[in-house]
């Protein structure tokens, strides 16, 4: 397999994993709580409305994803490697 193709096919797994997850954790209650408390903070930064920060932060949630779908890239990649040297 080209390794290309398949740090892409691992981005695009690990991206619908991510949401599916994320989906899963919607009804969950700590995951209202701490949804709510981040749109808690951002609408009381927005208030101020200072455009750079909404900016900032819209920048960091999507960062975080990105840092997420590396992690479980990385991971599965590894997992791989141990599965194809048992």
């Amino acid at each position: 397999m080209n390794k290309t193709t398949m740090k892409e096919d691992f981005d695009q797994f690990c991206l619908a994993r991510i949401e599916s997850i994320c989906e899963g954790d919607v009804g969950h209650e700590a995951f209202q709580e701490k949804s709510k408390q981040y749109y808690h903070f951002r609408d009381q930064l927005e208030a101020l409305w200072q455009p750079e920060i909404i900016a900032y932060l819209d920048a960091l949630e999507k960062y975080q994803v990105e840092a997420f779908l590396y992690i479980y890239r990385v991971a599965f990649e590894e997992g791989l490697q141990f599965i194809k040297t048992k």
